[in-house]
C-alpha cells in the first residue's frame, strides 16, 4: 500500500514539476505611439513600456529591448536596441525605416521573448515636387485628351479665303 501511494505522489510531482516550469512570467508591452502614417526617412520615436503580468514595472533589462523592422516583400530588416527612459520599465528607440512599402514591426525584450505587430504601410517622403512614378500614370489619359482636341481643331478647319473672297482649292 505505501508503494502505491509513494508511486502516485511521485508521478504527480513529475507531472506538476513541468507545468510550473510553462507556467512562467509574461509581460504587457505599451508603445507611446506607432508607425501608421511615417514616411520613408522620418524617424519613429517611441517609448516601450514593459509591464511583469501587465502590472508591475521591468527595469535594467539586459539586454534592453529592441525593436525590430522587417519589409514584407523583401524580408530585408533591421533592428534598434532601446534605451532606459526615465519612467520606470520604460525604454526609448528612435526607428527609421529606409524605404517606403509594407513593413512589420516587433519589441523583442529578454523577459519573454516580446511582440509582433502587423503590418503598417510606411508612404513615400514629401519632397515638394511630384515623384516620377507618380506623373507617369497622368502621360496617357494627357496624351489622350491632346490627341481629341488637336482631332477636333483639325475637323472644324475652314478653307484659307484668296483676296477675292473665294475659297482656295486645297489640292
Amino acid at each position: 500500500m505505501r508503494s502505491k501511494l509513494l508511486g502516485g505522489l511521485a508521478l504527480v510531482a513529475a507531472l506538476a514539476i513541468p507545468a510550473s516550469a510553462l507556467g512562467g512570467g509574461y509581460s504587457t508591452i505599451e508603445l507611446s505611439s506607432t508607425p501608421d502614417g511615417l514616411r520613408a526617412g522620418d524617424a519613429w520615436e517611441v517609448e516601450i513600456r514593459v509591464l511583469a503580468h501587465g502590472r508591475t514595472p521591468i527595469e535594467n533589462l539586459n539586454p534592453a529591448p529592441r525593436v525590430k523592422i522587417t519589409e514584407t516583400d523583401s524580408g530585408v530588416s533591421h533592428a534598434v536596441a532601446a534605451r532606459p527612459a526615465e519612467r520606470a520599465g520604460a525604454y526609448r528607440a528612435q526607428v527609421v525605416f529606409p524605404r517606403p512599402g509594407e513593413w512589420t514591426y516587433s519589441i523583442r525584450n529578454a523577459y519573454d521573448g516580446g511582440r509582433t505587430y502587423p503590418a503598417v504601410d510606411i508612404g513615400r517622403r514629401a519632397t515638394g515636387r511630384e515623384p516620377a512614378a507618380d506623373r507617369a500614370g497622368w502621360a496617357l489619359p494627357a496624351a489622350l485628351v491632346a490627341g481629341l482636341a488637336a482631332a477636333l481643331l483639325a475637323s472644324r478647319r475652314r478653307p484659307l479665303a484668296t483676296s477675292s473672297g473665294t475659297p482656295r482649292n486645297a489640292s
